[in-house]
């Protein structure tokens, strides 16, 4: 299908590169976390950084599926798309 092969080279450096930023980027986080120990905010020269507690509710589906599986199936919903995969 594709006349050059080097593009999807390509991808795959793209991809990789990719990888290896976000674990870069991941082990500053976790160095700046350190550093900041339970402070929620800090500030470095002109720039502010926060790591605060945040709290959010979700439903537990697995348990709603267990304990009331005909109110999961009143609301169910199929939803369609198409994948893309390399």
């Amino acid at each position: 299908m594709f006349e050059k092969e080097d593009v999807l080279n390509r991808y795959d450096d793209v991809c990789g590169l990719i990888k290896e930023l976000d674990i870069e980027k991941k082990t500053i986080e976790q160095y700046i976390q350190m550093q900041m120990k339970e402070y929620e905010i800090a500030y470095l020269g002109e720039r502010k950084i926060t790591w605060k507690i945040q709290e959010r509710k979700s439903l537990d589906t697995k348990r709603l599926k267990e304990e009331l599986p005909e109110v999961v199936e009143k609301y169910m919903k199929t939803t369609t798309c198409r994948a893309f995969r390399i």
